[in-house]
């Protein structure tokens, strides 16, 4: 990949988490949940939202499938907000990565105690 295609693409991520990010926010405002990262593919055909739950380590299922539900009408939103040939379509998945730190934190603590 090109340096400019790369930018494009990284420009792109970052614009999607936020139009998905205040689409969330308004739309399950009791449900505190927050759009980590975007990734899209090359073609920017597809991209996948990671969320995680504010205050627990992991998004639930149901969490989950509620926004994968809404996933046309967020597709409606970007539509309108970017000029885009397509409009990704959206796969929502949890980011684990705020659970895996919460994991390494509590073995680091472990450690620590032990070493006391």
């Amino acid at each position: 990949t090109s340096g400019g295609e790369t930018f494009r693409i990284q420009k792109v991520e970052k614009e999607l988490r936020e139009i998905i990010g205040t689409y969330v926010s308004r739309h399950f405002p009791s449900q505190m949940l927050g759009v980590t990262q975007v990734r899209v593919n090359k073609d920017l055909r597809a991209a996948k939202a990671y969320v995680s739950a504010l205050g627990r380590e992991t998004a639930s299922d149901d969490q989950i499938a509620e926004l994968q539900h809404h996933a046309l009408q967020i597709q409606n939103e970007i539509t309108k907000q970017l000029r885009m040939r397509y409009c990704p379509k959206i796969k929502f998945l949890k980011d684990e990565g705020v659970s895996a730190s919460h994991k390494v934190d509590k073995i680091l603590e472990k450690i620590k105690k032990n070493q006391e």
